[in-house]
């Protein structure tokens, strides 16, 4: 999973990605297009989303606290302005899609909703809280980055998605469904006076009535749905039908819900599989979140955890999300090596485990990217 919300990666850039993919046997490139921090594609009838919400400043992410903060400072201020500017055409997408296509790769884009819809947001106010719409953001009370159930926020999806559809070939259309701030919704009193004769009663039965009537847009577009695995938590599995769940909350919560929801899913821990987390100690490491990730890590601990589940996985997934990945070198140096130990784990398994030359393989293939300009980071 590349994030071109948070750092628009040039076409050209994606392109070199595929390839690199392709010679790793990768068979799914899981595309995340839209977030809080940016807006990547065209939608006919909405030109303020790439007026507006493609050209939005980096945030500072100061909230965070699972990262250095020095570091990320630093970062921030030296990642290049333009790094957040820009889109992907309907021409861009169909040539990476068929790029992909002829190196055996599969496009799933990902619009997320309900949550992190802040840059569609800051484009249209009356998609998020009805109450701010008609201030400027900079006097926003809340972070607004929930779509209010309304019929001109459903227009919108249906919009957004018949396009989407239309420019995908991939069956499966990724709709995040993850952190939703449910207190937003819940603190509306009139909106939730509203819902109740519907007998929706709270938050995340709202978010769960927004994605049944999602899937079922989705459906009627011949799609199926994919989804973060607070999908499992929000919507009974019936309801969730045919829908793939992504499991990617840590410390065991995201595999287990997954497994036991009974749902095609895939292993995608951020315990582990997480790229943009540090590849070594901090002090030594540019700004990255917290929890060491390494290729060893990868390799003994990923399919160990995998084959505790008794419904197991279709597969694996790795994720860069890119906050603090402002540039080419540093998307290289977040993905190399351990990129090469995930692909080793997804098509050996076990066997990886033991395999006495995977070690040397690596290291050959650094070399490799090395004389093709694709600088990782060096193994100690």
């Amino acid at each position: 999973m590349l994030d071109s919300a948070r750092t628009f990666w040039p076409p050209e850039l994606v392109h070199e990605i595929l390839t690199l993919l392709s010679r790793y046997g990768f068979n799914r490139f899981h595309w995340h297009l839209t977030d809080d921090a940016g807006w990547r594609i065209n939608i006919p009838g909405y030109p303020e989303l790439t007026r507006i919400g493609a050209t939005l400043p980096r945030e500072a992410f100061d909230w965070y606290d699972n990262i250095d903060p020095d570091k990320r400072a630093e970062m921030i201020a030296r990642a290049p302005q333009d790094s957040t500017w820009g889109y992907y055409t309907d021409e861009d997408i169909r040539e990476i899609v068929a790029h992909a296509s002829l190196e055996g790769i599969e496009v799933i884009p990902e619009i997320d909703l309900p949550g992190h819809m802040h840059a569609a947001i800051r484009s249209y106010p009356n998609l998020g809280d009805p109450a701010l719409a008609s201030l400027p953001a900079k006097k926003w009370s809340h972070r607004n980055d929930l779509l209010w159930p309304s019929e001109e926020a459903w227009d919108f999806i249906e919009a957004t998605l018949t396009h989407v559809a239309s420019l995908f070939p991939s069956p499966i259309i990724h709709i995040g469904g993850d952190e939703c701030r449910f207190e937003a919704w819940e603190s509306d009193q009139e909106l939730m006076n509203s819902l109740a004769a519907q007998e929706i009663l709270s938050g995340r039965e709202l978010q769960a009535h927004m994605t049944r009537r999602t899937l079922a847009l989705l459906h009627s577009l011949g799609k199926r749905t994919a989804g973060w695995d607070e999908l499992t938590e929000i919507a009974p599995c019936e309801v969730l039908d045919d829908t793939l769940i992504i499991a990617w909350r840590g410390f065991g919560e995201g595999p287990r819900r997954a497994a036991q929801s009974g749902q095609p899913w895939v292993y995608g821990c951020c315990d582990q599989l997480y790229l943009n987390r540090l590849a070594g100690p901090a002090q030594e490491e540019p700004a990255a979140m917290f929890g060491i990730i390494t290729e060893d890590r990868i390799l003994t601990e990923v399919m160990a955890e995998v084959h505790k589940a008794q419904n197991p996985p279709i597969g694996i997934q790795a994720a860069l999300w890119c906050e603090f990945v402002p540039t080419r070198e540093q998307l290289f140096y977040q993905l190399f090596p351990r990129l090469l130990a995930v692909a080793e784990v997804a098509w050996h398994g076990l066997d990886a485990l033991n395999d006495s030359q995977m070690r040397e393989r690596i290291d050959t293939e650094m070399e490799w990217l090395a004389s093709q300009g694709v600088r990782g980071r060096s193994r100690s």
